[in-house]
């Protein structure tokens, strides 16, 4: 989503634009502006062509093609058009009056950095370091119209402005504001220069930014570059004729500019951007996209997504998060752009499609999910108190420790219930045997209730780790949480322990066993059959996992049939029912290794005794942890291979390096 900066509209390595590069460059590469090339002519009058069929530069939409009134000057960069902009003002301005030579720009802008486009630039940390700039600067506030009359005097020659700015934050300029600056600057003869080099052929969906305002919000003079060759470098200006007549032939140049290969691929370019289909309808879908994400997460976005068409800026209310949001989307193979100080800045691809426009929202959804779960406590939970309190130490600690704390809570409950049915079954024969994977199904759905909205509702150390391994959940995470889905589940045990006591005490005739025919210790953790050998016993945890994984991942593949929202906790009680039902037999059908090892602990506290972790071999260990595991990897695995497309997976995506960079307009 970043297209090479806003660069490559037809995308990277078109066959179309490697064509044209091949022929023409085994023709003629550069011949100088002293001798006449056929493309140069081609080029400009598609430029001038379209201009007055689209609308721009006085022409309304639709003007006729025929005749003169606007003419065009090739250059190799934006900044260099900038350059050329600047010069051209000044050279008219002094057609009037020798000291009419000041230049007006805006806060939040940026035309290049060559030292005219530098000192148009109103950002320290571009001009510090290269001062001090040309003289005669005056820099203004966008859609300050009551001070235009102060900034734009009689000695402005020109001024230079973004109709939608790109690298202060992507910002419209309100259209009242454009028409009172061409209204000033037609009052004092000074130069309105539109800067489209990010937002000009197409970028906006228009093929200038400018082409649906009235004339009276046109410009004298636009610069471009960027999507103009697809990356092979050139820059251009068009203006009016007005402004050409003041510029003697031999009084501006440059080497390379408008050369027969540049001019070529430039030509091929703009034809097949005028043609592109469906840009418009396309670019709905993608703001739509974005500012429902906007609404899903007001906590991290501050207002709707700004800019127009393939030029749109993600604003969010800590302006360390969008830096962070371009490492975490390159991490899952997004590429996005930052712009200003609080924006993530989206620049497709022209051909992007509907599908590629849905891929990258969702793989932006995850970067935010994750952007939410690494808020301070502060921001990220609606305090319980009322808005004129102030939260207590508790709920300051709470905040903190809200995620591991939820995965706690819904272990608990998970475990009392299923504990509880397997005590009420088995010590008074109460219920039949579907009551058993029934109740414990029931156990899951409740605890993904309480914590599916805060943590995730993992569960289970299996779930958590297969989705640090495939989904980008924060492995520092993943210690805390299984902590706490551990002691959930020993805290559990506690009480369903407590409260069948005596129960147990009449079953075992007072005593605390783990195999047997009286024993209970299976009623908390998990046993095998008598009968089933070691590798039996691991393969039914192992295959009992990777379904239930793989049917997680498929629940929370939002490009299949997933659940609507809300009814996750529904889905996963028919999963969990149809599991324990199926494979719940051979070994209890833990499959889960924190609901066998937290109530397992328990029992050793409670005196089953050292055969607790001493049974079969460690079957705690090999079966309770490795087999589930193991598991729930493949089960992850299989499911990414064979079915999951998002980037967010290893298995889609090749493995890069990733690093922290600035961006460059």
């Amino acid at each position: 989503m970043s297209a090479g900066i806003a660069v490559n509209g037809l995308g990277h390595a078109d066959d179309g634009v490697s064509k044209v590069l091949a022929d023409q460059s085994s023709k003629l590469v550069h011949n100088s502006n002293l001798y006449h090339n056929e493309w140069s002519g081609e080029l400009a009058h598609l430029l001038t062509t379209l201009t007055k069929q689209h609308g721009g530069l006085g022409y309304v939409k639709g003007s006729s093609t025929e005749g003169a009134g606007l003419k065009a000057f090739f250059a190799n960069s934006g900044t260099e058009a900038n350059e050329g902009a600047l010069k051209f003002a000044r050279v008219s301005g002094k057609q009037h009056s020798a000291d009419k030579v000041e230049l007006v720009c805006f806060n939040n802008a940026f035309h290049g950095r060559s030292m005219g486009g530098l000192s148009v630039t109103s950002n320290p940390k571009y001009q510090d370091p290269f001062a001090p700039l040309i003289p005669g600067v005056k820099v203004g506030n966008v859609n300050d119209v009551p001070a235009l009359t102060e900034l734009v005097t009689e000695k402005t020659c020109g001024v230079i402005i973004e109709p939608i700015q790109g690298e202060g934050g992507i910002h419209n300029v309100d259209l009242d504001f454009l028409i009172a600056l061409r209204k000033r600057c037609d009052e004092v003869g000074a130069v309105l220069i539109y800067d489209e080099i990010q937002c000009g052929l197409f970028r906006s969906t228009n093929m200038w930014a400018h082409s649906d305002f009235p004339v009276e919000a046109h410009p004298d003079l636009i610069t471009m570059a960027k999507p103009l060759a697809n990356g092979f470098p050139i820059g251009a200006i068009l203006m009016r004729d007005s402004v050409a007549n003041n510029v003697s032939p031999g009084s501006h140049g440059t080497t390379f500019g408008g050369s027969p290969l540049s001019t070529a691929v430039a030509h091929h370019v703009l034809t097949r951007l005028s043609q592109l289909p469906d840009m418009k309808s396309r670019a709905e879908l993608l703001k739509e996209r974005l500012n429902q994400l906007a609404a899903a997460y007001p906590d991290l976005i501050k207002s709707e997504v700004r800019g127009r068409g393939f030029l749109l800026g993600v604003p969010f209310k800590d302006t360390a998060h969008p830096g962070k949001a371009l490492s975490l989307a390159r991490e899952r193979g997004l590429l996005i752009l930052v712009a200003g100080s609080d924006a993530v800045r989206i620049v497709p691809s022209l051909t992007i499609s509907e599908e590629e426009i849905n891929k990258a929202c969702d793989i932006f959804e995850a970067v935010l999910e994750v952007l939410r779960k690494e808020l301070a406590p502060a921001e990220a939970v609606e305090p319980s108190t009322p808005t004129t309190g102030i939260l207590n130490k508790w709920a300051l600690i709470k905040n903190a420790y809200r995620e591991e704390l939820a995965e706690f809570l819904s272990t608990f409950v998970l475990i009392v219930i299923g504990a509880g049915v397997n005590c009420q079954y088995t010590l008074q024969g109460s219920g039949v045997a579907l009551s058993v994977p029934l109740t414990w199904a029931f156990g899951v759905a409740g605890a993904v209730w309480i914590a599916g909205g805060i943590s995730g509702g993992h569960l289970n150390p299996v779930v958590t780790i297969s989705l640090a391994i495939f989904r980008g959940f924060p492995w520092r995470k993943v210690p805390s949480y299984t902590i706490s889905q551990v002691l959930g589940c020993f805290a559990g045990a506690c009480v369903a322990y407590a409260n069948y006591h005596y129960s147990i005490d009449q079953f075992e005739d007072g005593l605390r066993t783990i195999h047997g025919p009286t024993a209970t210790g299976g009623l908390f953790f998990t046993m095998p059959q008598p009968y089933l050998p070691a590798l039996n016993c691991f393969f039914d945890e192992f295959l009992g996992t990777a379904i239930l994984v793989g049917l997680v991942f498929a629940l929370s593949d939002k490009s299949n049939l997933s659940p609507p929202h809300g009814t996750m906790p529904f889905a996963l009680f028919l999963t969990i029912f149809g599991l324990g039902a199926a494979l719940g037999g051979n070994t209890a059908g833990g499959f889960n290794p924190a609901r066998d090892f937290g109530p397992r602990l328990m029992a050793w506290f409670m005196g089953y005794g050292n055969e607790v972790w001493s049974f079969f071999g460690q079957y705690w260990f090999w079966c309770g942890w490795l087999a589930p595991i193991s598991g729930g990897i493949a089960g992850a695995f299989v499911y990414d291979a064979f079915i999951y497309s998002g980037a967010d997976s290893p298995v889609n995506t090749k493995k890069t390096h990733v690093y922290e960079s600035g961006v460059i307009a």
